[in-house]
């Protein structure tokens, strides 16, 4: 939208500043019951086990095992996992539809909602 509109910003990613556990840090995690708690990393180690899992899988097939993984937690249910192009957020169904693609997860923990990402691939944009 910047770029398409011309917008005068510069936009700076930044790495997600995780918990001891990998958990991403959120004031959201206080609300988390002990169960909930304890259960919530599996969704950064799902990501991050997901990359890997890329390597030789499709698009279709990474989505399935991030959402089967996280949904087998106790405590946790997927709201939505997109793999998407980094810069547009459009939707991407084969890796090599963008040199930027990334994950995004919302998962419920409780009423809790819980949210992630992690890059699969970022080359020059």
């Amino acid at each position: 939208m910047v770029r398409q509109l011309n917008v005068p910003v510069e936009i700076v990613s930044c790495a997600i500043i995780r918990e001891e556990d990998g958990l991403a840090m959120s004031s959201r995690n206080q609300l988390l019951s002990d169960a909930q708690r304890k259960n919530a990393p599996v969704i950064a180690r799902t990501l991050s086990e997901s990359c890997n899992f890329a390597q030789s899988h499709n698009v279709a097939d990474t989505i399935g095992f991030v959402v089967e993984s996280i949904n087998a937690s106790p405590e946790l249910q997927v709201e939505y996992f997109e793999i998407v192009d980094g810069n547009t957020l459009q939707t991407v169904n084969s890796w090599d539809e963008s040199n930027y693609i990334v994950g995004c997860v919302a998962v419920f923990a409780g009423e809790i909602r819980l949210i992630d990402n992690v890059i699969y691939r970022k080359g020059i944009s």
